[in-house]
């Protein structure tokens, strides 16, 4: 019975099967979710550790009485740069 049955659906297949050099190339890019989930997950893990990165700068730059002219500089990058990691998360 089943070698009825593995014919049938051997038949179907090959029978609903194009012609060799039947498929052109869509250029429709292959997509591995696998791959494409993981490099997910390592730009988050990377845009996390900067975000951590910069709120040590930013706290310690706020911490501070009086702000020199590099700091001043210094501090308005990291909190540029906080803002375009948080634009990214939306």
């Amino acid at each position: 019975m089943h070698g009825r049955i593995d014919g049938v659906i051997n038949g179907l297949i090959i029978y609903h099967l194009p012609p060799s050099g039947a498929i052109k190339n869509t250029g429709y890019k292959k997509i591995n979710p696998v791959e494409d989930g993981f490099s997910q997950i390592m730009q988050a893990t990377g845009n996390i550790r900067e975000t951590m990165r910069l709120k040590i700068l930013v706290d310690s730059l706020t911490g501070k009485k009086q702000l020199s002219r590099e700091d001043s500089t210094l501090l308005d990058s990291a909190l540029d740069r906080l803002s375009k990691i948080h634009q990214t998360l939306k």
